[in-house]
C-alpha cells in the first residue's frame, strides 16, 4: 500500500511519527502474495478499529479515524452515483493508492474518483449509470490521481478485495501452521551467515517499495528477506509475505536467537495478518530490514520493543 502506493517516504524514526508504523511493512505484494493469513477472527481491515486501545499510538488513531472518514466519503458518493457499485472494491482501490499518505483531498475528489468506477449511456434522453470494466476504471483513475497502476497494483486490489469480501479463509493461504513445534534447526555458522550478509547489505541504502521484490524495483520488507536468503544460497525461499515466513520457521527464544534467525513484528500497519514486518537478525539486539531505506536497525526501540512478535529459525 501513495508514493508507490506505499512507498512512505520518511525514514523510520519515532513512533510518534505517523510514517513510522505505516512504513515498515508489507501489505503484499503483502497483498499480492497475500494480506491474508489470520489467527483467529478475521479483521476487516476498513472497520477494524483499535484506536481506542490504552497503547494505541496518537498516529494511529489519527491514521483510522481519517481513513474511516475517508471510506465514509466514497461510501457517501457511490450510493449518490450508483446503488450497483461494489464499495469494498471501491475501498481496495482506495486503500492501494493512498496508504501511507496524507490524504488532503477535497470533498469533490470523492465522486471524482467514483465516477471511474461507472459508466454512463443515454437513451431517448434517459441516462443509465452502471459500473463499468476494470481496464477502463484504472485508465480513468490513473489519470484522475497522476498515480500509475501497473499490473502488480491491480493483482495486489484483487487480492485485497478478496480478503474484505469473502474473509481470509477464500485467500488460498494456509493458515494452519501457525504453530510449528520440535526443536529449532542448527543456526547459521559464521561462514553461511558472512554469505548471507554479502548479498543481503549490497541493499542498504534502497527505498521501500511496497510489492518490491528485486533491486530493479527495490524492495519491501519480505522481498528483501526473500531476496537475500535465495540469491546468497542460505536457503531457498521463494518470494511471499512475512506471515507466511513466519509460518516456514521453528520458533525460537530470544534467548536462543543467533545471526542469520528472522525477527517478526506484528501490528506495523493495520492488516488482517499478525506478521506485518519482517527482519534478518544480526545479533546484539540489531537488525537488517527494509524500512524505508533498507538500513540496520535497534529492535530494543520503544517503537520495535511494542510491534515484536518473535524469533524464527527457516527450516
Amino acid at each position: 500500500m501513495a508514493v508507490s502506493p506505499a512507498l512512505v517516504k520518511a525514514a523510520i524514526a519515532a513512533a510518534t511519527d505517523k510514517r513510522t508504523w505505516i512504513a515498515v511493512g508489507s501489505i503484499v505484494v503483502g497483498i499480492i502474495f497475500g494480506i491474508v493469513a489470520v489467527v483467529g477472527a478475521f479483521l476487516n481491515m476498513f472497520t477494524f478499529d483499535d484506536s481506542g486501545s490504552v497503547d494505541a499510538q496518537p498516529a494511529y488513531v489519527e491514521f483510522i479515524t481519517t481513513m474511516k472518514d475517508c471510506y465514509s466519503k466514497l461510501d457517501a458518493s457511490a450510493d449518490a452515483v450508483c446503488s450497483e457499485l461494489d464499495k469494498d472494491y471501491i475501498h481496495a482501490v482506495f486503500y492501494t493508492l493512498y496508504f501511507g499518505e496524507d490524504k488532503t483531498l477535497t470533498d469533490s475528489f470523492y465522486t471524482d474518483f467514483v465516477n471511474c468506477f461507472v459508466s454512463r449511456t443515454t437513451t431517448d434522453g434517459v441516462e443509465t449509470v452502471a459500473p463499468t470494466d476494470k481496464s477502463t476504471t484504472f485508465s480513468r483513475l490513473e489519470t484522475l490521481t497522476g498515480k500509475a497502476l501497473p499490473e502488480a497494483y491491480r493483482t495486489q486490489i484483487d487480492e485485497l478485495y478478496t480478503v474484505l469480501k469473502f474473509g481470509a479463509s477464500m485467500s488460498g493461504y494456509d493458515t494452519s501452521s501457525e504453530d510449528i513445534g520440535g526443536a529449532p534447526t542448527e543456526a547459521y555458522s559464521d561462514t553461511k551467515f558472512a554469505q548471507l550478509m554479502s548479498e543481503a547489505t549490497k541493499y542498504i541504502g534502497y527505498p521501500y517499495v511496497w510489492g518490491g521484490s528485486s533491486p530493479s524495483t527495490s524492495f519491501d520488507c519480505s522481498g528483501f528477506v526473500c531476496w537475500a536468503y535465495t540469491k546468497s544460497g542460505v536457503h531457498n525461499l521463494p518470494r511471499t509475505t512475512a506471515h507466511v515466513i513466519y509460518n516456514q520457521c521453528t520458533k525460537i527464544s530470544a534467548a536462543d536467537a543467533k545471526p542469520g534467525d528472522l525477527v517478526f513484528f506484528t501490528r506495523t500497519y493495520v492488516s488482517s495478518e499478525t506478521i506485518t514486518h519482517v527482519g534478518i537478525y544480526v545479533g546484539g539486539g540489531k537488525m537488517l530490514h527494509c524500512g524505508d531505506p533498507i538500513k540496520y536497525a535497534s529492535i530494543t526501540t520503544d517503537y520495535w520493543k511494542s510491534h515484536f512478535y518473535g524469533f524464527g529459525r527457516l527450516q
